[in-house]
């Protein structure tokens, strides 16, 4: 199996709560929360990282990225309509294998 990684950007918004930072990806319903802003940063990171791995082990990833509202990329522009969020990029190391002439990714 040939080594692939795989980077997908999530638009996320960071907010100043009581005493912390909440991340949240609306759009796949993923939260986070951290001490500080680049901590909350991280955490939705780390977790959107477990909820597509999962998405990816049981073979859902395209269906629920699709109804989520995420199309492929063509180009490098990203156009965000809420100032308010920010990108979280969420690389994910993927292994590749052939099967009968397909090639299917399973998560590594």
């Amino acid at each position: 199996m040939a080594p692939i990684t795989v980077k997908i950007e999530f638009s996320v918004v960071v907010e100043e709560k009581e005493g912390y930072f909440l991340a949240s990806c609306d759009s796949l319903d993923v939260y986070a929360e951290g001490a500080t802003h680049d901590d909350a940063k991280d955490h939705i990171g780390e977790a959107l990282d477990v909820f597509v791995t999962t998405c990816i082990e049981m073979g859902s990833l395209e269906r629920v990225l699709s109804d989520a509202g995420y199309k492929k990329a063509v180009h490098e522009d990203t156009v965000r309509p809420n100032l308010k969020e920010e990108l979280v990029s969420v690389p994910f190391s993927l292994l590749a294998a052939k099967n009968n002439g397909l090639t299917q990714a399973f998560a590594h």
